[in-house]
């Protein structure tokens, strides 16, 4: 069977803001694919290191479960003098390709629906700021995209979940068929002490087939609103500007 060699090559991307973290790589390791394109499904060692300034190449073991184990650069020392990870497990796709204007024949996509970006994997922090998308599928807004959802599994696991279509870093997905061949990269954070985390899963699902893998997720939008519908309540004005209205000349009755 007849097969091609995809190459990365370095693309130059201009006007990006300079706190947008996630950088690509200079160097990426040639693949062979035999046909193509397939649709996406997960593999490990699809994902890089996504800025060796977070994570270092050598720090990352590929494991024969189809894991990721890696272990994040420390990002500081915290109060209580423990290592901090913040962001640092920084992951990228290995299947982006200089091909730009070539989609048709790129390895890997996604269907429209396929609309949530989910991660899986142990010790990983839930905090919003926590984890965060910097570029997508080649977009990058300058932006630092937090996950809409944070669910901890029934085995203690950390399940993370973007919204693709409410990201801002749509910029090259179609109406149908979208080819996975540009730069993803995000960052997440570990807690556990050495930054070590066991990375399960980084895929593309439906709602349907997200929650028919891990059906905790089923409730997490369903946190009950707190908030109170406005209705007038006379103390909640006060004067503005004493100059025009003395504080001792209204009257709530």
């Amino acid at each position: 069977m007849k097969k091609r060699l995809l190459i990365w090559a370095v693309l130059c991307q201009a006007g990006i803001a300079a706190f947008a973290q996630g950088t690509e790589p200079t160097v990426t390791p040639e693949y062979a694919d035999e046909e193509g394109p397939f649709p996406y499904e997960f593999v490990n060692t699809m994902w890089v290191a996504g800025d060796i300034g977070r994570l270092m190449t050598e720090n990352i073991t590929y494991n024969d479960d189809n894991t990721i184990t890696l272990q994040a650069n420390e990002a500081g020392i915290g109060d209580d003098g423990i290592p901090i990870y913040t962001n640092n497990a920084c992951l990228g796709n290995s299947t982006a390709r200089a091909q730009w204007d070539d989609i048709t024949t790129a390895n890997y996509y996604t269907t429209i629906d396929q609309n949530w970006f989910i991660i899986v994997g142990t010790d990983l922090s839930v905090a919003k700021g926590d984890s965060y998308i910097w570029w997508f599928n080649g977009a990058n807004a300058g932006t630092s995209v937090p996950q809409d959802y944070s669910v901890v599994l029934g085995d203690g696991r950390v399940l993370l979940a973007w919204d693709v279509s409410n990201t801002g870093l749509t910029t090259y997905l179609q109406d149908e068929i979208n080819y996975q061949n540009g730069w993803t990269c995000f960052g997440l954070t570990p807690t556990s002490a050495d930054g070590v985390s066991i990375i399960s899963d980084i895929c593309f699902y439906t709602w349907d087939d997200a929650i028919a893998k891990y059906p905790e997720l089923a409730n997490a939008g369903d946190t009950p609103d707190t908030t109170t519908p406005y209705e007038f309540v006379n103390t909640m004005w006060v004067p503005g500007d004493t100059g025009r209205l003395p504080e001792d000349t209204d009257t709530y009755n």
